[in-house]
């Protein structure tokens, strides 16, 4: 499915996030099409990408930021002088062209693969930031979004036991907790138009249930803290990123690079 939406933000936008350059008139809508195929395109090559080099298979590692590499140029050139954009958009895409460029010389010079994977990991995030300050719809935000305060909790639990949680752990993991909430009953929401994101009817059903799943572990994390259980909080704490690594795994394209 190609679908595209028409997309206006007021030109009032936020600096970090679209940017209004010296040449843009304040209180004119900023328009913009932007096909969503583009960007799921995109991000099947991304996220092989980010996961390869997180895993240290080097040969592997290589071939998927190759591909995405090749899979981000041709974006780039669609949409970097796309009519409507504004300055702080090329200024984005140039980042995002200089952290993808970076790690795959990386590669190619033979440094670990983890320090390619450092780098990818902003791709992500400086994308989410334009698409967000253009308003355009992208369920994949979400999950990103969501990724923080996941990782946030999972790192304070990583090689502890539930008894040894202190009190400063346990406040850590509430308000990420807090802050991960209202993100996931979007996600929760989301349609994940299988189409779209051409997802098989296998992956399809395996996203409906490791949504369920993480679904499960919020409200009982929820209910843990809310009875300051330590033992419930470490076990629900525990299972958070699993679920969500399997879910934007999911989106990615990895019989590529198999």
């Amino acid at each position: 499915m190609n679908r595209a939406l028409i997309l206006l933000a007021a030109a009032l936008c936020l600096p970090a996030i679209v940017g209004c350059g010296k040449d843009d008139k304040p209180g004119k809508p900023i328009k913009l099409e932007v096909a969503l195929s583009d960007m799921v395109a995109f991000d099947r090559a991304y996220i092989p990408a980010l996961e390869l080099t997180n895993a240290g298979d080097a040969a592997k590692a290589k071939k998927a930021v190759a591909l995405l590499t090749t899979q981000w140029q041709q974006l780039r050139a669609k949409y970097f002088t796309a009519p409507g954009i504004t300055p702080q958009w090329r200024a984005d895409f140039d980042n995002i062209n200089s952290m993808i460029l970076t790690a795959d010389r990386w590669l190619l010079d033979g440094k670990p693969p983890q320090e390619a994977h450092g780098v990818l990991e902003g791709v992500r995030k400086v994308l989410r930031d334009l698409r967000m300050g253009y308003s355009i719809s992208y369920d994949l935000d979400s999950l990103t979004l969501f990724q923080g305060p996941t990782e946030a909790i999972a790192l304070v639990v990583n090689g502890k036991t539930a008894e040894q949680l202190t009190a400063n752990d346990l406040s850590i993991i509430s308000e990420q907790f807090r802050y991960a909430e209202p993100i996931w009953i979007q996600i929760a929401k989301a349609e994940f138009d299988p189409a779209l994101f051409q997802l098989t009817p296998g992956q399809d059903q395996k996203l409906r249930e490791e949504i369920k799943q993480e679904t499960a572990m919020m409200d009982e994390l929820k209910a843990a803290l809310k009875a300051s259980n330590k033992a419930r909080i470490f076990q629900a704490a525990s299972a958070l990123k699993p679920h969500f690594t399997s879910i934007y795994l999911l989106f990615g394209d990895f019989s590529a690079v198999q």
